[in-house]
């Protein structure tokens, strides 16, 4: 017993000693370094004008496609007006106003990207007005769809007070009473299908 009590005695200094010298750490490691109150303020200055500088920079993108979104929905909607202006909405011409409206659906995509990497709130959903939005999706499904029948385009011009005959892909026999009636479920379940995939996109 006595014994262990010397060798206690020994012990003891060095445990206390290595106890201290962690405190002694732990207060070093939480401690402030010196740095000045200027070298903060200039560092903290800097970062501000860097974020300024990268939300002016994306700004003036976001300007830059702004003009060429106004000057190409203009030449989109009158050419689009243009072509109908006849009565007849042929294949070809559908195809070039839908390349138009497709080039500015893709700005408005980057005016989205752009605004949500930099956080600015007023560009984040910017997307094009509901009608130009809604003859792009008539035009692709009459395009690449399958618009069995009169195409949904030739019945919206209708229903907006214009007869406009709308020409449609004609890829699909006219006489679909000539395919049997299993064929007939089959095809047209798997056009509907197809058609809801792209009018998604």
């Amino acid at each position: 017993m006595d014994k262990i009590k010397k060798i206690g005695k020994k012990v003891v200094p060095y445990v206390a000693a290595a106890l201290m010298s962690l405190s002694l750490y732990a207060k070093a490691d939480g401690a402030s370094l010196p740095i000045y109150d200027d070298t903060k303020n200039v560092v903290v200055e800097l970062k501000q004008s860097e974020e300024e500088s990268r939300i002016r920079t994306a700004r003036s993108e976001i300007d830059s496609l702004l003009i060429e979104y106004d000057t190409g929905i203009k030449e989109a909607n009158d050419s689009f007006n243009e072509n109908i202006a006849d009565g007849l909405y042929d294949l070809k011409e559908q195809e070039s106003d839908c390349q138009k409206y497709s080039k500015l659906n893709d700005l408005t995509k980057k005016i989205r990207e752009i605004g949500s990497d930099h956080n600015l709130e007023e560009y984040k959903e910017y997307k094009m007005l509901e009608g130009e939005s809604e003859l792009y999706s008539l035009l692709r499904e009459n395009l690449f769809g399958f618009d069995l029948g009169t195409p949904s385009l030739e019945r919206k011009l209708k229903d907006d007070g214009i007869d406009v005959d709308v020409k449609g892909d004609k890829s699909l026999p006219e006489d679909m009473t000539s395919l049997s009636p299993f064929f007939l479920i089959v095809l047209l379940g798997g056009l509907r299908s197809l058609k809801d995939s792209i009018n998604s996109l």
